[in-house]
């Protein structure tokens, strides 16, 4: 069970590390695209599509540029925790800007009326605080999309024991080894992983009704 301990703790480290810089990117992103543009529904599709490109090819695109042949191989980064995190980032990155897109598009009307007409000197302040009410929902969301992913960290990281490895690599590697008992009990972790946080907020937002 130390093991198991020690890949939830780096497990948390590198996702809650990857979910915090995309979504503080994705935040400044969505604020210039919310306070330039007035369709900003029509960027929405390329994000979106941008965000399901498998997480296999993000990791093959990141392995390619790390690699010692690669235009960033002298950094060293292959199969280290800064490429799993690299390559993690790519990935939640798109997906965590269109849904700021998604929350700046369900603005209500009347409230952009009443920026552009009162605040249009502060419209990218206001346009930020918007975004902020939403910016948890869409920290759970990408930290859903990276968590349990395993083509991009395995690509990238090596999914090496006790260095790269996640909880994720490691059910892949424990079912590979006929470890099924420590697969399943590290699947129920990494599932408690992912719904514990989405209960906890749901019971806050019900409490704040």
């Amino acid at each position: 069970m130390e093991i198991t301990a020690a890949l939830i703790w780096r497990t948390l480290i590198f996702t809650v590390l990857t979910t915090a810089l995309a979504c503080a990117l994705a935040l400044l992103a969505g604020t210039l695209y919310a306070s330039i543009t007035r369709r900003p529904w029509m960027h929405l599709s390329f994000w979106r599509a941008i965000s399901s490109i498998p997480p296999v090819l993000v990791g093959l695109l990141v392995y390619l540029l790390l690699s010692h042949q690669g235009p960033l191989g002298f950094l060293h980064w292959l199969f280290t925790p800064k490429a799993l995190v690299t390559a993690q980032f790519l990935l939640a990155l798109p997906m965590a800007i269109s849904l700021c897109l998604q929350h700046r598009i369900n603005l209500p009307r009347d409230m952009e009326e009443f920026i552009d007409v009162n605040l249009p000197a502060k419209r990218m302040n206001a346009m930020l605080l918007h975004l902020r009410g939403g910016l948890v929902n869409i920290a759970f969301l990408t930290w859903g999309r990276i968590l349990g992913e395993v083509g991009a960290a395995t690509l990238s990281g090596g999914a090496i024991v006790g260095y790269t490895s996640t909880l994720a690599t490691e059910i892949m590697y424990r079912t590979n080894l006929g470890q099924f008992g420590n697969a399943i009990a590290m699947g129920i972790i990494l599932l408690l992983m992912s719904l514990i946080p989405s209960l906890i907020l749901e019971v806050s937002t019900r409490g704040q009704r």
